[in-house]
């Protein structure tokens, strides 16, 4: 994602990118108002530059930067999966309330991005309600 795909409508959004964030779209989406991001990877010079000092790998999220952002694959030019971001694609122009707060040790959390829908529910033949069942495939990020 770069800067000058950012846009004064942006403002208060949540915007997916299918790929790597520099440190120049970062300030532009902090800049114009953007409410969070989710990108595949970010250039770890580009986090830094960013966030203006190394993190740590314990606790994050807590960071005061005006934005919130989600990374969804981690560090390089790396492309978000592309099942995710179908997923994401489907949900264009919904609703949706995201925390970055991320902690690996004792207590683990991991960033999340919610979006509210209603989905019909899918009645088998034999009255069962439609969901996961033994080898549904799930992604933990």
């Amino acid at each position: 994602m770069e800067a000058d795909l950012i846009t004064d409508e942006h403002k208060g959004k949540i915007l997916i990118g299918g790929s790597i964030i520099t440190s120049d779209a970062l300030s532009k989406a902090v800049k114009v108002g953007v409410t969070g991001i989710v990108v595949g990877g970010i250039r770890h010079p580009d986090l830094i530059n960013f966030v203006g000092y190394e993190i740590g790998v314990a606790i994050t999220g807590e960071e005061d930067l005006g934005i919130t952002l989600i990374i969804t694959e981690g560090f390089g030019k790396m492309n978000m999966s592309e099942r995710v971001f179908d997923l994401f694609k489907t949900f264009d122009g919904f609703e949706a309330s995201m925390n970055g707060a991320t902690q690996i040790r004792a207590g683990v959390m991991r960033p999340e991005l919610v979006i509210p829908h209603q989905e019909k529910k899918d009645i088998s033949d034999d009255g069962l309600i439609g969901g996961m069942t033994l080898g549904t495939p799930v992604r933990i990020i």
